[in-house]
């Protein structure tokens, strides 16, 4: 089995402001500390920046097997975006996207994304998140595969990563389909010789058809998703990462779908998916995760994961009802 190069460790704490971007050493094991961000520049432009995996993956060829030491792990991680003193449109709509706790020190307002969450997935972790709109699914898949900077706590990772975030992004609008796929394929370090048959197998699985000669700007944004979703799925990888993309399209297609990402996810050592949907999870996962407002809420069988959900649903919206 080959080596495991990709081994990335972050140490963050927080001494009045949040963290910055750090660069990983991918073949040691290193500790930095991520203090004096510049405040000029929004987290929305730092998140937008790293979306695309590439970020995520070294030069290293990817591996024919998973390694026994796989493995995510984060102790005591806060997540803050520092808020504008002026309340521009851009912070409010960002601020309903993240969700999360408003707080202040150091005479500045944050939204607090995620609150000191402690998480060990080994080798072998099938993880399914739940929760509201807000409740921090989003931001734990992203700090989970190192593209957000941490406020403070502790982040490693060991082995390689590919994320399922949205899956039209990293597509050029302007190109064609095929054009796309070399382009996703050379991103992510695939041999070129292997690209002729990763495009019959995603025209096969996307009946895009002669669509894959046209620009993809010419395409629905469902036909995007299905050529994203299709590219993603042949990247061989440790750690899976999946941001609620199962199922676009028409039942006969998201069937399809979802066949191909069980078999997709199999073999890999790791993977996190979030969803709103219990049953969805339910046959991907064997454990459950369920955040509120930035914390973990329950832990445990995916199924119990599943009824506690919706009570704290059933809560929240009682809740909601009396205030």
């Amino acid at each position: 089995m080959a080596d495991l190069p990709h081994l990335r460790r972050e140490i963050s704490g927080r001494d009045g402001t949040s963290g910055a971007p750090s660069s990983f050493d991918t073949r040691s094991e290193t500790q930095m500390s991520v203090r004096d961000a510049d405040p000029a520049r929004s987290q929305c432009d730092k998140l937008n920046d790293a979306e695309f995996p590439m970020a995520l993956t070294d030069e290293a060829p990817a591996k024919e097997g998973v390694d026994s030491d796989v493995r995510l792990t984060l102790h005591d991680v806060t997540i803050e975006y520092p808020l504008s003193k002026t309340s521009s449109s851009r912070f409010s709509d960002f601020a309903r996207t993240v969700g999360g706790q408003f707080v202040s020190h150091d005479d500045r307002r944050f939204i607090r994304a995620l609150d000191r969450i402690s998480l060990d997935f080994p080798n072998g972790s099938r993880v399914g998140l739940l929760g509201g709109n807000g409740s921090g699914k989003s931001t734990l898949l992203r700090t989970l595969a190192g593209i957000l900077p941490l406020t403070a706590g502790e982040r490693i990772i060991r082995g390689q990563i590919a994320t399922l975030f949205s899956a039209g992004v990293g597509i050029d609008p302007e190109k064609n389909g095929i054009a796309n796929i070399y382009r996703m394929a050379a991103l992510y370090n695939i041999p070129r010789r292997r690209v002729p048959e990763l495009i019959d197998d995603i025209v096969e699985f996307t009946e895009l058809g002669e669509f894959i000669e046209l620009p993809v700007k010419s395409y629905s944004s469902g036909m995007a998703s299905r050529l994203g979703f299709g590219f993603v799925t042949n990247i061989n990888a440790d750690v899976i990462l999946v941001d609620e993309v199962i199922g676009t399209g028409d039942n006969n297609f998201k069937d399809k779908a979802r066949e191909r990402m069980e078999r997709f996810l199999a073999d890999r050592g790791i993977i996190v998916v979030a969803s709103h949907s219990v049953e969805v999870l339910e046959t991907l996962c064997h454990t459950g995760l369920v955040l509120d407002q930035g914390s973990v809420a329950f832990y445990g069988d995916i199924a119990e994961a599943g009824e506690f959900h919706r009570e704290l649903k059933k809560d929240q919206k009682k809740r909601k009802a009396d205030s």
